[in-house]
């Protein structure tokens, strides 16, 4: 997680989504604003987990750097924020441990897959498997303080 004072301290790499979110008071209003910004699918289940699952793929999106501004997280109620803040370091933490595959392993991989999934084409097999795209989650620097406290204590 990094934090910003000013936005035009971000920089911004080409190929690159960037999106807005304001941690507003009512969580269930933020997951439809996750929903639209983020362009989720129509399956979006509207809570943590499914707001979890979305975040550890994106594949809809094309571009290969994420990158979500926070606004202040002084509107979001503390257990909220404190669940968001959690699933965002998972997130990170599963995208740490991400192994990527030799040559060899991908094709023991698609043989095994092929046998029962006759139409996966392996094309689509290396769209599946291709790596996660780096995704950068901001925070304003004064919120850095009860951020940071957060993640403290949930380690």
């Amino acid at each position: 997680m990094f934090f910003y004072s000013n936005t035009s301290e971000i920089e911004i790499p080409n190929n690159c989504f960037v999106v807005n979110l304001d941690l507003i008071d009512d969580f269930n209003l933020f997951l439809k604003q996750c929903y639209i910004k983020l362009k989720f699918p129509d399956y979006f289940g509207f809570n943590i987990n499914a707001l979890y699952d979305c975040f550890c793929d994106f594949s809809w999106i094309q571009e290969e750097v994420i990158i979500i501004i926070h606004s202040t997280v002084k509107q979001m109620k503390y257990d909220d924020l404190k669940m968001y803040v959690e699933m965002l370091y998972d997130e990170e933490q599963e995208r740490k441990g991400y192994k990527p595959l030799n040559k060899f392993e991908i094709d023991e991989k698609f043989k095994q897959l092929k046998k029962s999934y006759e139409f996966l084409s392996y094309d689509d097999f290396l769209n599946w498997i291709k790596p996660p795209q780096e995704k950068r989650y901001y925070f304003m620097e004064e919120d850095r303080g009860l951020i940071e406290s957060i993640l403290s204590s949930s380690m």
